[in-house]
């Protein structure tokens, strides 16, 4: 989950959504506390709630998000993917199709694996999974057809 929510856009990363962007109303609540003593215990009432509000949406979003992937069908099921010049064949417990490489147009090359990337799926490619190929093979294979990029 981790590394899929580090391909999104800085701004939609969910750590980001619920620990920085209350950070503006943080500030506001600080100058305000300063300026009038008055205004102290709404200043405590309303840090605690930030807190509360971003910690708890930041959890709930991954509950949220590791429910829907034990939830869904393929879960815990072997799915086998061939990587070929003409595309991605996959078969697995929903069936099998194969699937021409724009269908990716981005992956991402981890020191254990391969992510594919489209709009809303990813496909995890373990390096320890391979049969038949080594891992720089399958690098090079995604490379030519991706624009691949590689994290440490």
């Amino acid at each position: 989950m981790e590394r899929f929510s580090q391909q999104r856009y800085f701004l939609l990363r969910p750590t980001v959504q619920f620990l920085l962007l209350p950070l503006p109303l943080a500030i506001a609540w600080i100058i305000a506390w300063r300026m009038a003593l008055a205004l102290q215990s709404l200043f405590l009432v309303t840090t605690v709630a930030t807190v509360v509000v971003s910690v708890g949406g930041l959890l709930t979003t991954r509950l949220v998000v590791y429910r829907r992937f034990r939830k869904s069908q393929t879960f815990g099921k072997e799915t086998s993917f061939v990587l070929s010049e003409q595309g991605i064949h996959m078969a697995g417990p929903l069936g099998e199709g194969t699937v021409k490489w724009p269908v990716y147009p981005r992956a991402v090359r981890y020191d254990d694996g391969i992510m594919l990337l489209r709009p809303r799926v990813i496909c995890w490619l373990p390096d320890k999974a391979l049969q038949g190929s080594t891992p720089e093979e399958a690098t090079h294979l995604v490379q030519a057809n991706t624009a691949l990029r590689h994290v440490a």
